[in-house]
């Protein structure tokens, strides 16, 4: 799109027309370096079910990366490269001795990600000039719809949510050797390295809920919550949309500090949990109405 570039040095040997095929020799390159990959590992390291693991986990970030690409929260080209990144140096983190912790990683790399693809679908964040233009000029605000169920994100994240779990369940209670599951200190508790996978899937859903409750609280603000979500509400017409999702998070919060207390018997987590989701939302309310005060405190005369 840049008329310029096609003198640069850089894209000589690029054919803007036959990009599909430059794409499908790079991957078949990457395939390449996979397979070296499962070779050394089979032939200098006793760690084969670790590596075909991770050519597999490799090989559905992939498939990942083409399902959102089909449906209609498609992905920018740098976020499609952030996120790939990402994934797979949380796996070279990881390493072999605490291969979950980089599991663990990569499921909050993506899963944050895809979350947020699943909020933009049923609470797009839409501004006052973008309904204004709507209203006056006929702007369409709703994206293309897809009918290819393989794209849409609330399937993709079920899918690495599933799999995630069935890899954490298989490893803690099959215990293969192949597969080390070590203690991490934390403080004075020994926590084992399934808690944090455990973790990882309950944060994504905090993370996920948590940036849902925002959306609908701003959307309900200006007016703009999309039916049906403007007019559900749950036993009581006052438990509106954005209740219902502060109210999940809350529940979902408190059940990860539960579920760290009873497997690391660690008190601090469920206490914490408890309350300083209350003492952050409180603060965030006081600094609101602060703000809508002019900063002052306390408004006299009343």
């Amino acid at each position: 799109s840049i008329p310029m570039m096609k003198y640069s040095k850089a894209v000589l040997a690029y054919d803007p027309s036959d990009h599909h095929e430059i794409e499908r020799k790079c991957y078949r390159t990457s395939m390449a370096v996979l397979v070296l990959y499962l070779l050394l590992a089979f032939l200098v390291t006793p760690n084969i079910m670790l590596a075909v693991l991770n050519v597999a986990v490799l090989l559905f970030f992939d498939y990942m990366h083409g399902m959102m690409g089909h449906g209609s929260e498609k992905w920018t080209t740098g976020f499609n490269v952030c996120i790939c990144c990402a994934g797979r140096l949380c796996l070279a983190i990881g390493g072999f001795e605490y291969w979950m912790l980089g599991y663990s990683l990569a499921y909050i790399a993506y899963g944050g990600a895809i979350s947020g693809s699943v909020i933009n679908k049923f609470l797009p964040f839409v501004t006052a000039a973008q309904a204004g233009s709507s209203v006056f000029f006929g702007n369409d605000l709703n994206a293309k719809k897809h009918h290819d169920l393989a794209g849409a994100p609330g399937f993709v994240l079920s899918i690495l949510s599933f799999l995630f779990l069935f890899v954490i369940m298989v490893a803690t209670f099959v215990e293969p050797k192949e597969l080390p599951l070590p203690d991490i200190m934390v403080g004075d508790k020994a926590w084992n390295v399934y808690v944090f996978g455990v973790l990882a899937f309950m944060i994504v859903m905090v993370i996920a809920m948590a940036d849902a409750t925002f959306r609908a609280v701003y959307l309900a603000g200006q007016k703009l919550l999309k039916a049906p979500f403007d007019k559900l509400y749950l036993w009581h017409p006052a438990a509106t949309t954005p209740v219902i999702l502060s109210i999940g998070t809350y529940c979902v919060v408190i059940l990860a500090g539960l579920f760290t207390y009873a497997s690391t018997n660690t008190a601090f987590a469920f206490t914490s949990a408890v309350f300083v989701p209350l003492i952050v939302a409180t603060a965030g309310v006081t600094y609101s109405r602060w703000k809508a005060n002019d900063y002052l405190l306390v408004v006299w005369p009343p």
